[in-house]
């Protein structure tokens, strides 16, 4: 099946489509400080992933950056609907810069963040993480088209966040929305060890005016398959890649800068197996 057009495909898809990537959805918050600690700001976001025996997030070297040195990291966990305030001790984690650029929208822009194992339980039991190992192989020996099906960029787009009421005994409560970007690709290229692919956002269509918060986010490849007789379903959806940069906006359109596959399953998934 060629490139598939999103304004074909029924909503009821799209909406089952958009659970399943979620799922492995993070948003990452920086906690305010002793002086002020009901301070908290949207830095990015991440994809929970595992490398055999590895879990950690994800994400864009200039996201791990804004982490700061000491405190808490707090983590927007998927589907967790209630009121809470989830969060990791800064120094428990293993910050891993793979690989960062001199020029923010050239790239290379890739980091992972090591969780600690008693930590692991407590996030499954509210999203899962995507084994890269176990998707590894397909991905160097039984490589797809990147024209088959379509495309996403998830992540946590600070322009929707909200401040709500508390019903639990909070002083005030921050709500996050994650969302995808359904498209297809406009571009690939490589440079050095590192691909890239961009996909653009049209704002003709409902879109975020900034993607501010979603750098790190997931690039994913939804494969299609549509049977003879029959509706399409989705054949696999494939972790591809990591956001990390939004162009200007012109003739009503941006384009979303991420890594490709070869950046993460090669570069990143040696890099996160050498230093572990």
């Amino acid at each position: 099946m060629q490139s598939q057009r999103i304004s074909d495909l029924p909503n009821e898809f799209l909406s089952e489509t958009t659970t399943s990537i979620l799922n492995h959805l993070v948003g990452l918050i920086r906690i305010g400080n002793k002086q002020l600690p009901d301070t908290i700001q949207l830095i990015g976001s991440g994809t929970l992933v595992q490398l055999d025996d590895i879990f950690g997030i994800l994400t864009a070297e200039h996201v791990l950056k804004a982490i700061p040195l000491q405190g808490h990291l707090g983590i927007i966990l998927p589907y967790l609907d209630k009121e809470h305030r989830y969060s990791i001790d800064i120094s428990h984690i293993i910050k891993m810069p793979i690989a960062r650029g001199d020029n923010d929208c050239d790239g290379p822009d890739l980091a992972f963040i090591k969780l600690p194992q008693p930590y692991i339980g407590q996030i499954k039991a509210h999203g899962t993480f995507y084994n890269l190992s176990y998707c590894r192989n397909e991905v160097f020996n039984d490589p797809i088209d990147n024209k088959m099906g379509m495309w996403a960029v998830s992540g946590y787009p600070d322009e929707y966040t909200k401040e709500i009421e508390s019903i639990g005994g909070f002083n005030g409560i921050m709500k996050y929305e994650g969302s995808c970007l359904f498209g297809s690709i406009e571009k690939t290229y490589s440079s050095g060890d590192f691909d890239y692919i961009e996909i653009p956002a049209d704002y003709n269509n409902d879109v975020p005016v900034s993607f501010g918060g979603v750098s790190g986010g997931g690039l994913w490849h939804i494969v299609l398959d549509q049977p003879p007789q029959g509706n399409i379903k989705v054949k696999s959806i494939i972790l591809s890649g990591v956001a990390f940069y939004q162009s200007a906006l012109e003739n009503n359109t941006r384009f979303l800068k991420c890594h490709g596959r070869m950046s993460v399953y090669q570069v990143a998934y040696d890099y996160i197996k050498n230093h572990s």
